[in-house]
């Protein structure tokens, strides 16, 4: 995979602004751009338009469900996926509802995190259908 795009990636904790930032590093050459909280997260939008935003839920100031409000009224078609470590059914469904594409667990081993990333990337930016699963035995 060679994803050349635009990313941000949006967390109130640094260490998870890092380690997100070296998944997705793995997958080409994006260009990465963080935030700490959906404030700045509205405001690099709008600025910089990135092709994928990777957006937490639960930050101070303006939660990942307010940024994710915030960034669908300024553009409908960008992607976003939310980062969670904890599951809440509820709020998985709301933020699908208000125009996330997609959710990722960001307390799993980093090797599943960047497959489950390049599975993003190739559902929302390539052209072609995915590979038909092979048979098993």
């Amino acid at each position: 995979m060679n994803f050349t795009g635009k990313i941000l990636v949006v967390d109130d904790e640094a260490h998870i602004r890092k380690y997100v930032t070296l998944m997705a590093r793995t997958l080409g050459r994006p260009t990465v751009i963080e935030a700490a909280n959906g404030q700045d997260a509205v405001a690099i939008f709008a600025r910089e338009k990135p092709d994928l935003i990777l957006l937490d839920i639960n930050m101070p100031r303006m939660d990942g469900v307010e940024t994710l409000q915030a960034i669908r009224a300024l553009d409908r078609d960008c992607v976003i996926v939310m980062l969670t470590s904890l599951v809440n059914r509820q709020t998985v469904e709301e933020c699908a509802r208000l125009g996330a594409n997609d959710y990722l667990r960001k307390d799993v081993p980093q090797a599943e995190m960047a497959a489950q990333l390049q599975r993003v990337i190739e559902e929302e930016f390539t052209d072609e259908p995915p590979a038909p699963p092979v048979p098993g035995p």
